[in-house]
């Protein structure tokens, strides 16, 4: 049994919406040992297979909107088994927070290499909802 992997975005969120860019607005980090491009919309995690990756979300630089993942989808083909979406967000203030991770497990017999991936981010308030995709963070199968 593997220890799962927990990938963890920060999004700046008043510099996403000002530059109209998720790529230098996006920051990703994991627990995985080996993992390169810490900190950078370019985070490649190292997994094995039959390893559970979660992928959490946190704003930054705001109060008035919320962050959420849409999509993770691979380039290539199905990396992660059970690959959905968890979460909430809940009733009440229109400011309430958004509780919301993917989680997935990292298919059986993969080629062993880097596999990109795409993520579709929304950034929201009571006002307006914006959508960006980034396609440079990868899974590297070891």
């Amino acid at each position: 049994m593997f220890v799962q992997l927990n990938i963890v975005m920060v999004v700046d969120v008043n510099k996403a919406l000002m530059t109209n860019d998720i790529e230098n607005s996006l920051y990703m980090v994991d627990n995985s040992t080996n993992s390169t491009n810490k900190g950078t919309s370019l985070l490649s995690t190292n997994a094995k297979e039959g390893q559970v990756l979660n992928w959490i979300i946190y704003p930054m630089n705001t109060s008035a909107y919320s962050v959420s993942v849409k999509k993770i989808s691979f380039l290539e083909e199905d990396v992660c088994l059970k690959l959905n979406s968890y979460g909430k967000k809940y009733a009440g203030l229109d400011t309430a927070p958004t509780y919301n991770y993917w989680a997935g497990m990292v298919n059986i017999n993969l080629k062993k290499k880097k596999y990109n991936y795409k993520l579709q981010l929304e950034l929201s308030n009571q006002y307006e909802s914006k959508t960006f995709e980034i396609e440079s963070p990868s899974i590297n199968v070891e």
